[in-house]
């Protein structure tokens, strides 16, 4: 019994710690920018296109349309320079993430989309409809995903704009993986000298 419940506390312990977030939030990017650009936050990079580039998505301050929070500062949105409508975006990561989530705002109420997709492989879709906040003006909302994936494209088939801010990117950590692997070694090793000395 000791045995099972030191082997839920490691499991529980090493899930706590199985991803590091990245937050790419476009408040470093100077207004204005505009795909494709790519950010990195310690070792994971993200780059930020669209087929339509350049120009498809552009940086602006949040204010810019009364959004309100979560979404701050600076955020990345459609129009931008070339000025179409009913654009995807693309992030390709440079590392397998294992979850990502993100605020968006929309100028309507249809459903928003992320679909994910591992090297070219598509992983998984999920879709959020967001609402309205106070002293706001566009539907606001989250939407994450979790699988094995390094890229994902946003878009929104029913209204032409969406803007994004605050994307969470989780990258597994391979340490957590040999945290887990010494721990089950080294019950296995008490497991085998209780039994040596029962003999």
């Amino acid at each position: 019994m000791r045995l099972l419940r030191s082997l839920t506390l490691i499991l529980g312990l090493s899930a706590s710690f199985a991803s590091a977030a990245s937050i790419f939030t476009f408040d470093s990017n100077a207004p204005g920018s505009f795909t494709t650009f790519t950010d990195t936050i310690g070792t994971l990079s993200a780059t930020f296109w669209s087929p339509s580039d350049p120009g498809s998505f552009t940086v602006v301050p949040a204010s810019t349309n009364q959004f309100q929070s979560p979404m701050s500062g600076n955020v990345l949105e459609d129009p931008g320079p070339i000025g179409f409508g009913f654009l995807p975006l693309f992030i390709s990561f440079n590392q397998m993430l294992n979850s990502v989530s993100l605020d968006f705002a929309t100028d309507g109420t249809s459903p928003f989309v992320l679909t994910a997709f591992n090297n070219g492989a598509f992983v998984g879709q999920v879709e959020a409809v967001g609402s309205v906040p106070g002293g706001g003006i566009f539907p606001q909302g989250t939407i994450s995903f979790s699988g094995a994936f390094n890229s994902i494209v946003l878009a929104d088939a029913h209204v032409p704009y969406f803007a994004i801010d605050n994307v969470a990117a989780n990258v597994p950590e391979p340490a957590t993986f040999a945290l887990i692997g010494v721990g089950l070694l080294g019950l296995g090793g008490i497991k085998r000298l209780r039994s040596l000395r029962r003999r």
